[in-house]
């Protein structure tokens, strides 16, 4: 109620004689803009900084000693009120302008782009076992799950771009387990009663030195349970320990406690100064595009137009606030007008100034991105006045400025998987002392515009020169290292399989199937003896060779493989035993059953493990002991008895290594290396059903020699390699 009207009121009541009521004064106000106005409830953006301005000049001396003493940036803000307002308009933008969230998504696709790409390796000096390092990225990829951290990657970016900074706070389980809050940059605050000096914008550091942060008070605004942490003795907030948090703060100096928003002073009115031209441009377009046409009366007098529209009133409405009554005439399809003389229809105005107005508007977008050398077409997402491609060149600004904002951000996730892995060692999951043996490579995405036969032939070039490793190239792709090469694994076992029964079909040099299948071929040597000796032809020998090692090309083969091979026995290596003649092969027709296992085909030596095992053991490996333990021997027969029960598990491969170091043979180094290979890909099969009794891959384990097996040939290569250094 007026306060005017209540006093007079009460002046009635009490029968006291009283002035009627003032009529209230009018005071003359500026008309100002209604579209899009941004300051309704905030008040005016720019009254932060009107106390230092004069006449549009800065007149306060903005270099002083104490503008930023104790964490604070005096005069843009000094006060917790100040920056939480500067916050609070750049969410309003954040949230309303198209213009403003395009560039922010963009900046997120680029920077962020689906996730960045982490792998844990040894450290330098460091030796750990492969399966120590599969723990190790399975915690992490637990923290992944439990986290949903492909989505929060992209959050936090969001987060420390529209408010200038972020708030992450640890949450370790007693199971190991680690997850991650976040904490809203008004939840910390300086706790009431507490020395400015210290506890400056709700972080606490050392009195003379802002950059050790010692603790963070966090509000969060809720009530007390009897389970309440001791850290918290009130409704005021709690101590968080800094170790607890992760911080990220942008725009600003680090002697600066708190960060600042992208669209703060400048850039936000760039942003509200675009809005308004966009919506009045649009506004205008919209009210000129529904006049139809415009009827001029040349000669009428004023009051004569208005009968004559009048006259030609249909019906009558009443629309709008207040009510008022308009008027409509009905015009339908081919309906033919008739107009007095002097009264002729003209076009409607047109937009005149509608090219002066979109330069301006993409004006105002360039300047908006200005903060990240973004282009135009990012906020606008109008690439015709500017080449899309060349500003995601190697070395346009824009993409330097994402990669060095990767570079920021890849710190802040680095220490934050580097936690997980702590927390879960910390709960017994992993062996203290694992977070100082290990690196965890943290790959950012791709952000240049990719010319991909470039690309791919510089990473061959890389790789060959070992500068850069097959998982990296993979992670730059987007790709799951892990899942591809069991993809890989696939794809070989099925182009083996496809190469065999061609091979068997006939078409190569008329092999027969029980030739093809019962050929017990122990390396290329084998098959190049069986040449010579007479038992295959040339062109038998090699359509074996192709079928057995694909990786070898046909000249390859020719060349191994002369005409004048054929019966030749000084052309053939000595082998280290005697070939068992065709005539044992089972007939045709023969079931598997009936098949015994010595009779299935040993694996195939690729050419290079081939010319290795000639020539290899000679000097440096002499020392080493090639022969399988008595751990694997039995693992071996047991996987070779699981297989003759099941008639499942392993493949041809694995079956001729059981039956190698069943029988207590020595291993060449390439296939002890073949074999450290083998369990460090399949140690994850251990998860599978099944395991430890009768599984596919159960077996297939033992068949290669099971975990002692995997022991012995890590030891050996590891021999090896101190041996190859030496060397």
């Amino acid at each position: 109620m007026n306060p005017l009207s209540a006093q007079w009121w009460r002046s009635l009541l009490s029968g006291q004689p009283a002035k009627p009521p003032e009529e209230p004064k009018r005071k003359k106000r500026s008309l100002r803009e209604a579209a899009y106005n941004m300051d309704f409830n905030l008040g005016g953006y720019t009254d932060l900084l009107s106390r230092f301005t004069d006449g549009g000049v800065y007149a306060y001396p903005i270099v002083n000693v104490k503008d930023r003493l104790y964490g604070s940036n005096y005069p843009f803000w000094y006060s917790e009120q100040q920056l939480n307002l500067i916050r609070a308009q750049a969410r309003l933008l954040v949230t309303t302008s198209p213009n403003a969230q395009g560039l922010l998504n963009g900046l997120t696709s680029y920077v962020i782009g689906t996730g960045f790409g982490y792998r844990v390796m040894p450290r330098d000096g460091y030796v750990i076992e492969d399966s120590l390092i599969l723990k190790v990225q399975n915690v992490l990829r637990k923290f992944f799950d439990d986290n949903e951290w492909d989505l929060l990657e992209q959050e936090i970016f969001f987060r420390s771009r529209e408010d200038g900074e972020c708030f992450l706070r640890y949450f370790p389980q007693p199971s190991g387990r680690l997850l991650i809050r976040t904490i809203e940059p008004e939840q910390i605050y300086q706790p009431p009663g507490s020395n400015f000096a210290e506890w400056s914008y709700g972080i606490k550091t050392e009195l003379e030195d802002v950059f050790s942060v010692e603790a963070y008070n966090v509000d969060y605004d809720a009530p007390l349970g009897t389970d309440s942490d001791s850290n918290r003795e009130s409704r005021t907030g709690e101590i968080v320990p800094a170790a607890d948090i992760v911080h990220i703060k942008c725009n600003v100096k680090k002697s600066i406690k708190r960060g600042l928003s992208d669209f703060s002073y400048e850039t936000l009115d760039t942003f509200i100064t675009a809005g308004k031209l966009r919506k009045n441009m649009g506004e205008g377009a919209s009210v000129q595009s529904a006049i139809a046409a415009i009827r001029q009366h040349d000669t009428a007098t004023q009051e004569q137009v208005e009968d004559f529209v009048t006259e030609n009133i249909d019906y009558s409405a009443y629309t709008g606030i207040p009510l008022r009554e308009t008027g409509f005439q009905r015009i339908e399809p081919g309906s033919f007008l008739d107009i007095p003389k002097g009264m002729n229809y003209v076009q409607p105005p047109g937009s005149e100034n509608y090219e002066s107005h979109l330069a301006i508007f993409q004006s105002l977008m360039r300047s908006a991105g200005n903060r990240h050398n973004a282009p135009e077409w990012l906020s606008s997402s109008d690439v015709s006045n500017a080449n899309y491609a060349s500003s995601l060149t190697a070395e346009s600004p824009f993409l330097k400025n994402c990669m060095r904002l990767q570079a920021i951000y890849k710190r802040h996730f680095g220490r934050i998987v580097r936690e997980a892995i702590l927390t879960a060692a910390e709960a017994g999951m992993l062996p203290m002392g694992i977070v100082d043996a290990i690196d965890v490579i943290v790959t950012p995405p791709n952000v240049e515009a990719r010319d991909r036969i470039a690309e791919s032939t510089a990473n061959r070039t890389y790789y060959e020169m070992k500068i850069k490793s097959s998982q990296t190239i993979t992670q730059e792709l987007g790709l799951d290292s892990e899942q591809e090469r069991r993809n890989m694994e696939l794809e070989k076992d099925q182009e083996d399989k496809l190469n065999a029964s061609d091979v068997m079909g006939g078409d190569m040099a008329q092999i027969s199937d029980q030739a093809l299948n019962g050929l017990q071929i122990e390396n290329l040597v084998g098959i190049v003896t069986r040449v010579a000796a007479g038992q295959l032809t040339v062109e038998v020998g090699r359509a074996v060779a192709h079928a057995a090692f694909p990786l070898m090309n046909v000249a390859q083969i020719a060349d191994i493989f002369p005409d004048s091979l054929y019966r030749s026995a000084k052309a053939a290596p000595a082998m280290t035993g005697e070939p068992k003649a065709v005539t044992d092969l089972p007939s045709v027709g023969q079931s598997k059953a009936e098949t015994t296992l010595p009779e299935e085909p040993p694996e195939p030596e690729d050419p290079e493990g081939v010319a290795e095992s000639i020539t290899e053991g000679e000097g440096k490996y002499s020392h080493i002991s090639f022969k399988p333990p008595s751990g694997a021997v039995k693992a071996a027969k047991k996987g070779l008895e699981l297989r003759r029960e099941h008639g499942r598990g392993g493949t041809s491969v694995g079956i001729a290594r059981a039956r190698d170091i069943a029988g207590g043979k020595e291993m060449s180094p390439s296939t002890v290396k073949r074999m450290f290979s083998f369990f460090s890909r399949h140690e994850v099969d251990k998860k599978g059903e099944g395991w430890g009794e009768d599984s596919n891959g159960y077996i297939a384990w033992l068949l290669w020699g099971g975990d002692a097996g995997f022991s012995w040939s890590r030891k050996v290569r590891n021999q090896m390699i101190a041996a190859d250094k030496k060397k």
